[in-house]
């Protein structure tokens, strides 16, 4: 059986029009009824009805591992077994360590990058200067900016991401005006509306409004608060953050071990 938890597919969604009007304080404490808690409390619910209270055993992916450790915590009588596929939080690791790990994978990630497309280095470049220059846009009318043009590079992490971030820059031009087969894509991997958000043990399908003001590090956090990790380690590898894109020529590689704070 598939659940649709708090927050998404057809339980309560959250929406463009949930969180319109709402003063800050007062959507933060909505929000606080999607937890991952309150995930396990319905989930009890279902099984009860169900099973009329025998454990049943649960599978959990990616937020879901997250629920399923919850729910080990808040109701391990109601499990019959738990299978977690991912999703496993850092025992010991905070929030900070945690993202200062990740940005030197993603400096790795560059650089072999740069190995197998060296000719990308200057494309990504005539990008950023065209994307600062230029006010460019998407078929959804929001602006592509440098920022956001780094967003599709998520996928250098998942197998086959260097070709598809390759094939993506290869059709980048029409002139001298970005191409539709370009900006379509770009629009489909960084728009906000239907991704979904890890807030404080929240998981919930976004919509545009308001997104960047939910805080996403806390579900990392390990019994306090994250801090800001985000943005707080995002100045250790200044590189990456550079005007001019990411990437860099192989003859400068990034990210050589692990990061401290």
């Amino acid at each position: 059986m598939l659940v649709d938890q708090r927050g998404t597919g057809r339980s309560t969604p959250v929406s463009a029009s949930t969180a319109s009007g709402r003063p800050d304080v007062e959507l933060a404490a909505y929000l606080g009824h999607f937890r991952a808690d309150s995930i396990v409390a319905d989930a009890e619910v279902v099984c009860r009805r169900l099973t009329r209270g025998r454990p049943w055993t649960i599978l959990g992916q990616s937020y879901g591992g997250f629920v399923s450790l919850t729910y080990l915590s808040y109701a391990p009588d109601g499990l019959a077994g738990c299978l977690v596929t991912g999703g496993l939080p850092a025992l010991t690791a905070d929030a900070a360590e945690i993202y200062s790990r990740l940005y030197s994978r993603i400096a790795a990630k560059n650089s072999a990058y740069c190995r197998r497309y060296p000719e990308d280095v200057e494309g990504v470049r005539r990008m950023a200067e065209h994307l600062t220059a230029q006010d460019v846009r998407l078929p959804d009318e929001d602006r592509l900016t440098v920022a956001r043009f780094r967003h599709p590079g998520k996928t250098l992490g998942t197998s086959g991401g260097f070709e598809r971030v390759h094939w993506l820059l290869e059709d980048a031009w029409d002139g001298a005006e970005l191409s539709a087969s370009f900006r379509y894509p770009v629009m489909s991997a960084t728009a906000a509306v239907g991704t979904q958000l890890r807030a404080a043990g929240v998981h919930l399908r976004s919509s545009r409004a308001r997104a960047s003001r939910i805080p996403t590090a806390s579900w990392t956090a390990t019994g306090g608060s994250s801090g800001a990790a985000a943005p707080r380690t995002s100045g250790v590898l200044p590189e990456l953050m550079r005007p001019e894109g990411p990437l860099r020529p192989p003859s400068a590689p990034l990210g050589r071990g692990p990061l401290r704070r």
